[in-house]
């Protein structure tokens, strides 16, 4: 069986070998070091959230021992506002079932409403007449607008007022129409409380 040489001797590793094994020295250690940054921070984090929720958590218990005295103190004043604000709220209470009933008029006037017209101003007359302020992208929707009205068996007429054409191609109108009776209720209604409120 042949035998193949040993060298007793080592030969000498090139120098781009000694480079080589440097760099690698150097980016092990530094992998090596890099690896315990993420614990230290994790640590630091830890120690943080930690201080952080004892600071919470004696802030909480302060806030508690001064609700504690304040509800051991009895304000008779307070008792008194309370009981104010809560005719106030019985007053709103009424205002706002007033409010459902002209809430059917407003949807009445938005059931009726090309979608291109806004109105700013509504007024309810105690004879059953509504008036309105709008506007409308161009003459070509408030014409539309005036054949719905037309058409529409709830309205028993109507006229057009102050119609004006704005350097931007809106119009602007005002309308005064006499809706039917069953409309006319909701908002007589209405009238009626608010007249009856003051």
């Amino acid at each position: 069986m042949p035998t193949s040489p040993v060298d007793l001797i080592p030969k000498r590793k090139s120098s781009g070998s000694e480079i080589s094994d440097q760099i690698i020295s150097i980016v092990t250690n530094v992998y090596v070091s890099l690896s315990f940054v993420p614990v230290i921070l994790f640590s630091l984090l830890y120690g943080v959230l930690y201080f952080y929720s004892a600071q919470a958590e004696e802030n909480l218990n302060a806030a508690k021992q001064e609700v504690a005295g304040m509800e051991s103190e009895v304000d008779y004043d307070k008792k008194t506002e309370v009981e104010r604000f809560a005719k106030r709220l019985d007053v709103i209470e009424v205002l706002l079932s007033d409010h459902m009933k002209s809430s059917k008029a407003f949807a009445f006037i938005e059931s009726i409403t090309h979608r291109s017209v806004a109105f700013n101003t509504f007024k309810f007359i105690a004879d059953g007449t509504m008036e309105a302020s709008g506007q409308t992208v161009n003459y070509t929707t408030l014409g539309e607008q005036i054949i719905a009205w037309e058409n529409n068996k709830d309205i028993e007429g109507f006229q057009l007022e102050q119609v004006s054409l704005a350097d931007d191609g809106t119009v602007s109108f005002k309308v005064i129409m006499q809706v039917i009776p069953a409309v006319y209720k909701e908002i007589e209604g209405v009238e009626e409380d608010l007249v009856d409120d003051n």
